[in-house]
């Protein structure tokens, strides 16, 4: 099975999440803004994260990977 990146502007906020969807686009979790502390996080925790990535990707999450792939879209 596989796991897709996609990026989404969220209207409330107006910057992007990117969100990573399955074959169906179920989305499985995503990277958003957090206001407070003005950096992106996870929606999820990190060992949930690593949960879903090896599922679909068969390796860890590496948040800083993603955020650095993402960062002309995360801004």
């Amino acid at each position: 099975m596989a796991m897709f990146a996609d990026y989404v502007l969220n209207k409330e906020t107006g910057r992007y999440e990117m969100q990573f969807v399955n074959q169906q686009y179920d989305l499985l979790m995503y990277i958003y803004f957090d206001e407070q502390t003005k950096t992106y996080k996870l929606n999820v925790s990190d060992e949930e994260a690593d949960k879903i990535s090896r599922s679909w990707w068969g390796r860890g999450f590496d948040l800083q990977y993603w955020l650095k792939e993402g960062e002309h879209r995360l801004r």
